[in-house]
């Protein structure tokens, strides 16, 4: 019997986000998964801020809709880290911490006398993960890098697009959720070492190795075979059909035969004769012949609504689905029944949603997102429990260390 509680296994724990875009995914998920995460932003604000799209498109820094997201679950205190008294604070707050994330350039936090080692003197505790475009070390730490190019240096570009046209790449900020994902899963078992032991660790994640380490196949296949995965675009070639298909409705679905038999099923389908032969099992000749098989199968597919030939294909257990755009997906009824978004209400953006996280534990409730928090909302609270008065506080505000 499901039990309707809210289980949140990192609810007594404390990180520190000195993180940008880069490593707002990884802090994210710790907030998503209960963590009391304390966005420290510089009195200006995070740079995420000013990333469109806007509400409304009016370019306030406060109605920043992918701040919104990687946000969300947040409190925000605003702190000059490299200022005498915000250092000071910072060590204040790092000896109540669990974690500390950052994304600064390789070095800068040794600049101004943060390094990892005199951190470990704080708290000997702390876990501490640096997601950086190359990573800490090596000959390339100090290479500029951005999402973009980091999916094309990590291998991930060269891999998409369509035959030998230029490569495409992936929207939004693929390389850096990969790599917040990865450093999220470090400090899991990080504090999970710590429980044990009673020690600290430090993860050094490279965004580029992470892009690297997610591209399936494609260091084996050019480690055995020297031979570089070639662009097929939608298509997955070597389960074909793996490919997308127009219904009667002017609509995509996309149709894939993973597992032996599902091909014959799909054939059967169509009730051509041509398709009839034993030789179409051999997916190498599925593969060579593609163009007659697409027009085979593009031909039943006209015939369906999208809707009716998913519903008619999985009836058939084969693997078919829409193709999505955000809408489709929001209103699908798999969707609803997961309560895959909540409705919250940001002061300045108003009524918007914003996804639940995708892991519940058990039989947990899912804990509803927050709103991302506005520039210092959470300054008062913050610094009275590191023992400022709110004299204090408005001191530091007035010279701007906050």
């Amino acid at each position: 019997m499901r039990e309707n509680i809210e289980y949140l296994p990192l609810k007594s724990t404390k990180v520190i986000d000195l993180t940008d875009i880069k490593g707002a995914y990884c802090s994210k998920l710790l907030a998503d998964m209960g963590c009391e995460v304390i966005k420290i932003e510089p009195p200006s604000g995070d740079t995420s801020r000013l990333l469109a799209p806007f509400a409304h498109d009016d370019p306030n820094p406060e109605k920043s809709l992918v701040f919104s997201f990687y946000s969300s679950n947040k409190k925000s205190i605003t702190l000059n880290i490299a200022s005498a008294e915000g250092k000071r604070i910072l060590k204040k707050l790092i000896k109540t911490s669990d974690v500390l994330v950052e994304s600064y350039s390789p070095g800068y936090l040794d600049s101004i006398g943060l390094s990892y080692q005199s951190i470990c003197k704080i708290n000997p505790e702390l876990v501490m993960s640096s997601i950086s475009p190359f990573g800490q070390d090596g000959p390339k730490k100090h290479y500029q890098g951005t999402e973009l190019t980091l999916l094309a240096s990590g291998g991930f570009t060269y891999e998409c697009g369509v035959g030998d046209e230029v490569p495409c790449t992936d929207p939004g900020y693929m390389a850096y959720d990969l790599a917040g994902t990865d450093a999220a899963a470090g400090i899991a078992l990080a504090l999970f070492h710590k429980d044990l032991m009673g020690q600290g660790q430090y993860i050094d994640i490279a965004i580029q190795q992470s892009v690297a380490f997610h591209t399936f196949f494609g260091v084996p296949q050019w480690m055995n075979d020297g031979i570089y995965r070639r662009r097929y675009g939608a298509v997955a070639i070597n389960y074909w059909p793996g490919d997308i298909f127009k219904t009667k409705d002017e609509k995509y679905i996309l149709l894939m035969c993973f597992v032996p038999g599902q091909f014959k099923t799909v054939a059967e389908w169509v009730g051509s004769d041509a398709l009839a032969d034993p030789m179409w099992q051999d997916a190498k000749q599925r593969q060579d012949n593609t163009d007659f098989l697409r027009a085979e199968i593009q031909g039943l597919v006209s015939q369906y609504d999208q809707n009716d030939f998913v519903e008619e294909a999985q009836r058939r257990h084969l693997p078919a689905t829409p193709v999505n755009n955000i809408a489709d997906y929001i209103e699908d009824p798999q969707t609803v029944f997961r309560e895959a978004f909540t409705v919250t209400n940001h002061p300045s953006i108003g009524k918007h949603l914003l996804p639940n996280t995708p892991a519940v534990l058990g039989w947990g409730r899912k804990q509803k997102p927050k709103p991302a928090p506005s520039l210092g909302q959470h300054n008062g609270q913050i610094y009275q429990e590191l023992g400022l008065s709110k004299n204090d506080v408005l001191t530091l505000k007035r010279s701007g260390v906050i």
